[in-house]
Parts: C-alpha cells; structure tokens; sequence
C-alpha cells in the first residue's frame, strides 16, 4: 500500500485531488512485449470497515525499470513492491503532485 501525506492527482494536468487512506496497485508482467503495466487505484473510506474505489490510472514500465530496483522477499513480494516502487516514480513525476509525499508502507 502507499500514502500520500498531501492531496494528489493520478494524471498529470487534472483538476481532480484525491485525500485517501489507501492507494494500491496491481501490476501485470508482459514477457513478449518487455513491459510491466501497473494499475493504480485510490480507496476511498465509506465507512470504517468498507472501501470503495474512487479513482485509478494506468502506467507502462519496461522490464529494465522493474529489474533496476531493489526489493527483497518472495518472488510475488518483490514483484509487488516492485510496482510499488514504480506508481511512487510515477505519481511523484506528476506536476499536480510537487509538494505530495509518497510512501510505501
């Protein structure tokens, strides 16, 4: 999971801020075309116990810029905070997103 300690955009040049708990990713591995494509999607709180999605964008990677990083753990933990790691490089590229703090957690 990360968080952000600021509102933040998804795409860059939108006027939609997201304040959430809870940003996740999914990340898909495609061999043929040397990519790694990761989902991010922003959980809104509608109650204590209850979450719904309230946002979500999509960001391509090479396999170059997943096996550049450093994670450790199985092989689906370092996958996981692999994507991880990406959604923090591309949500903290965005210009909406200049003073927003990233962290995986």
């Amino acid at each position: 999971m990360i968080t952000a300690d600021n509102p933040f955009v998804l795409i860059d040049g939108s006027k939609i801020q997201y304040i959430s708990s809870e940003i996740r990713v999914e990340g898909r591995l495609n061999d043929e075309e040397g990519t790694v494509v990761v989902d991010i999607y922003v959980k809104g709180n509608l109650t204590s116990i209850l979450y719904q999605e309230i946002g979500r964008t999509r960001a391509a990677f090479t396999l170059s810029d997943l096996d550049a990083l450093t994670t450790s753990g199985s092989l689906s933990e370092r996958f996981n905070n692999g994507c991880e790691q990406l959604a923090v490089s591309y949500l903290s590229a965005l210009t909406g997103n200049g003073g927003v703090t990233f962290e995986i957690v």
